[in-house]
């Protein structure tokens, strides 16, 4: 039974998660890897947003999973395919050469309607592209929302693809996704065998209450986990059970709970059922500055001997006057000094449009964990970000650290581009503009960039095609200038969405398509 989402359930396991995350950090900082999963995601469940809340407590979108529109016809039809997009092109650099060599790509298949109804990756091997996998999106007649999800690798030998796995969504005639299932291909009976299924349930405000797992048994369905779902009076998460299904009941085994002040996450807890009451587990504290960015998360987990809080991990970030992040810190307690120890450190750096065109990774270790190097910070890897006058990206360029300069690793061309027709601009807006999302559609994330010409407060919320926000960007005074912002839709289902700025007593509105 997969159970990757399954919550912390002994502090000795949250101490093991910390390491394994200063570690992935570590790691991460050095990857150079080309693989596709760097650059796209699959298709998140809908459980899958406790994994995410959990990565992020700070999140505070609503959980509507509502879709655009109702699905009556019974017949699943793709119209003609009349254009192929190029997504990005991945390069890997031959130092020894100094030139640079195609390694992947990924590419949609546009329909008549200007639906998705491919997503292909391939490999570049002996000069010619090749398949690897693909995604296929069916759809029920004119509508805009993919119901079949159908996963595929290439057989060389046959040279045919080859099912896998697919993911199919239930539409109930209010629009809302009541359930999600998941089969596998059987190869030798040539048919779909089902693995697992997500029922979903929503409260009367229309939000996400229940979610239902459960798995395949032969010739049936049979529960093994639940999941139920609370909001505070503005609609954001203020508690999450999780139950297992043991003979025939429902039993509590995980909670989480978000506590707020002024609109913003001071608190958040992760406690255990013992059979009679809620243990306490773990907690992150978040502390703000004055412009209600949020500065620092400190992680502790709770000593059941000694019955006292003990630091384990703690994030310190900052930023410019436009409210983007310029430094990221991660540091651990040193039970031995009774002092944080730094780790790894981001820097990020922004055009004065608000594009973020470098990262760079430090690290207080150079050889190994008896190498730290007081007070100095040893650079491993940075990328570097390219954008068009519109402020699409363009291009990312990977490089690392070889102990004197930086060395070209690979680089990654969004939407067919060469590099040959980059532009960049500046100066500050003088109108007040809302820019299309890029990229779009997207999976599960998309960047959002907008002008104001002078100071004053902006308000930019997400909202379904039903006019449900969805999510609430950005609300607060911003300083006059080019900015961006992220959103990230894993914990939503496919479909349309419209984005709207309000900036003063300007308004503008745009659409975007979570597809996945």
């Amino acid at each position: 039974m997969n159970l990757y989402y399954r919550f912390f359930l002994s502090s000795t396991y949250v101490r093991s998660l910390a390491v394994l995350l200063v570690l992935s950090i570590f790691l991460g900082s050095v990857s150079y890897g080309s693989e596709r999963d760097r650059d796209r995601s699959i298709a998140v469940r809908a459980s899958g947003m406790i994994k995410l809340l959990k990565e992020d407590p700070t999140n505070t979108i609503q959980m509507d999973f509502l879709k655009g529109n109702s699905i009556e016809a019974k017949s699943f039809a793709a119209k003609a395919s009349t254009t192929i997009e190029i997504t990005y092109l991945t390069q890997n650099y031959l130092a020894d050469q100094g030139v640079w060599e195609h390694d992947s790509r990924e590419f949609y298949v546009i329909d008549n309607a200007g639906r998705i109804v491919q997503d292909v990756y391939q490999r570049y091997v002996d000069d010619e592209w090749v398949n690897v996998e693909r995604y296929v999106y069916e759809y029920a007649g004119d509508s805009q929302i993919p119901l079949h999800e159908v996963f595929q690798d290439w057989d060389a030998e046959s040279g045919a693809w080859e099912n896998i796995s697919k993911y199919i969504l239930e539409i109930d005639a209010q629009g809302r996704v009541i359930s999600e299932i998941w089969q596998d291909w059987d190869p030798d009976a040539e048919g779909w065998v089902n693995r697992e299924r997500e029922i979903l349930e929503y409260n009367q405000e229309g939000r996400l209450a229940v979610i239902i797992i459960e798995e395949w048994d032969g010739g049936a369905w049979e529960p093994y986990e639940k999941i139920e779902i609370l909001y505070s009076p503005e609609g954001s998460f203020s508690e999450i059970i999780e139950y297992a299904w043991f003979f025939g009941v429902w039993e509590k085994e995980y909670r989480m709970r978000w506590i707020r002040e002024n609109g913003l996450l001071t608190q958040f807890l992760g406690e255990y059922w013992d059979e009679e009451e809620w243990v306490i587990d773990f907690q992150q504290l978040y502390e703000y500055d004055n412009d209600g960015n949020n500065t620092v998360v400190l992680f502790l987990h709770y000593d059941d001997f000694d019955e006292v809080w003990v630091n384990e991990m703690r994030w310190l970030y900052s930023y410019d006057a436009a409210g983007n992040r310029t430094e990221s810190i991660t540091q651990f307690w040193d039970e031995d000094e009774e002092d944080w120890m730094s780790f790894s450190r981001s820097v990020f750096e922004y055009d004065n449009r608000g594009n973020r065109i470098r990262t760079t990774r430090y690290s207080a270790f150079i050889f190994g964990w008896d190498s730290q190097i007081a007070d100095q910070w040893n650079p491993t890897s940075r990328s570097s970000y390219l954008y068009d006058s519109s402020d699409n990206q363009l291009m990312m360029v990977a490089e690392f650290w070889d102990g004197q300069g930086w060395v070209p690793s690979y680089r990654i061309l969004y939407s067919g581009y060469e590099p040959t027709n980059v532009v960049d601009g500046g100066g500050l807006p003088g109108e007040f503009t809302l820019l299309q999302n890029y990229p779009n559609p997207f999976n599960p994330s998309t960047t959002i960039r907008y002008s104001i010409p002078e100071r004053t407060h902006v308000i930019l919320h997400v909202y379904n095609t039903l006019g449900q926000e969805v999510a609430r960007l950005i609300d607060k005074e911003l300083e006059a200038g080019n900015h961006q912002i992220t959103f990230d839709a894993s914990h939503l289902p496919s479909g349309v969405y419209i984005y709207r700025l309000q900036a003063g007593d300007r308004v503008d509105n745009k659409k975007l398509m979570l597809l996945k």
